[in-house]
């Protein structure tokens, strides 16, 4: 029920209750604006379809900077509710939820959201679960409109699954709230599995099979795991079976994900002959250390101004000239040891 005062939930703020549960007022004002933005959005779009002229100044507006200001507090006045204010802030300041339509911050995204279940999910407070499930609902309402990362999202909604069943009596919050988060995955997982991916039809466009040597070879560099690759492979055996087969490839890749010391180190182990086959070395490479974290567009963190940004959208203070000297970039773990979640 709605409350004014200071309790462990919060620092004094008003709650109200919404369709999507019990919320702040300030987050539920922040939604309203983007609301209203939308609309807005969508009535300047109309109007630049009726009236070109008025098209152009439409398209050079600048995109809204997304940033979160962290006030410094003394660790020793630092508390549990203060920690899940400043969380809950994060997902509105930065607009996580909208995370998911930008495919160049998705997959910073799915990583985020992985280290949060899988460590943190029996630990979090109620608010902070609440916005767990506000950004996996947005993660589904996505794949299901794009048909894009869909094997990501049930891999991490049936993690999820796993975790709730094991933490079933080890968990914080109401047991009413974590049996209800457990039918809300079954639900959001029967959903994710029957996403299915349209098969293209012949349009007559260009296909991936029609394309250069160099420029397939380039595509599937930029491949994340040794399962797409090898997936690639089976869909286009005429053209990938040849490119799979090209020992520079799996070399090349080695030498993206991996160090040079790990890698001397498993060639040490594995062969003592001047014949090395990279598909092996980069096989035991990933088996062992996983591959290297790569995101097109992160989080950063600026210690001198304490801002937290897009690094896409570069960084929202003007009177620093050289950002690349005080702001860093936040890797997902970085950006989860930064609140006490």
């Amino acid at each position: 029920m709605p409350f004014l005062g200071r309790d462990w939930r919060s620092d004094g703020d008003l709650w109200v209750k919404t369709d999507h549960g019990w919320e702040t007022m300030k987050n539920l004002r922040v939604r309203i604006h983007e609301n209203i933005n939308y609309k807005v959005l969508q009535r300047l779009l109309r109007q630049s379809v009726n009236e070109p002229e008025r098209s152009d100044d439409i398209m050079h507006c600048e995109p809204r900077v997304l940033y979160l200001h962290i006030p410094k507090i003394h660790p020793c006045r630092i508390s549990q509710g203060q920690s899940d204010v400043v969380f809950t802030q994060v997902v509105s300041a930065l607009d996580l939820a909208g995370a998911f339509k930008n495919d160049w911050r998705a997959g910073y995204m799915y990583k985020l959201m992985e280290l949060l279940i899988e460590y943190r999910i029996h630990s979090m407070s109620g608010a902070i679960q609440n916005a767990l499930f506000v950004l996996l609902e947005n993660a589904l309402d996505v794949a299901s409109q794009k048909q894009r990362n869909v094997k990501q999202l049930v891999h991490l909604l049936e993690g999820l699954l796993t975790r709730l069943k094991r933490y079933q009596y080890q968990h914080r919050g109401g047991e009413f709230q974590w049996s209800k988060h457990y039918d809300d995955v079954i639900m959001m997982l029967e959903r994710a599995r029957n996403i299915k991916i349209p098969v293209r039809q012949d349009d007559g466009g260009l296909k991936i099979t029609e394309l250069p040597y160099d420029v397939i070879r380039h595509v599937v560099l930029h491949l994340c795991t040794q399962e797409d690759i090898l997936n690639a492979g089976k869909a286009c055996p005429n053209v990938m079976d040849l490119l799979i087969q090209d020992d520079s490839l799996w070399r090349e890749l080695c030498l993206c994900h991996f160090t040079p010391q790990q890698i001397y180190r498993c060639r040490k182990e594995t062969y003592r002959q001047s014949n090395v086959n990279w598909y092996k070395i980069y096989a035991n490479l990933y088996r062992r250390h996983g591959i290297k974290e790569l995101y097109v567009d992160m989080l950063s963190w600026c210690k001198k101004c304490r801002i937290i940004f897009w690094k896409a959208t570069g960084h929202p203070c003007k009177f620093i000239k050289e950002e690349s000297a005080c702001s860093y970039d936040l890797m997902p773990a970085d950006f989860i040891k930064m609140f006490n979640v």
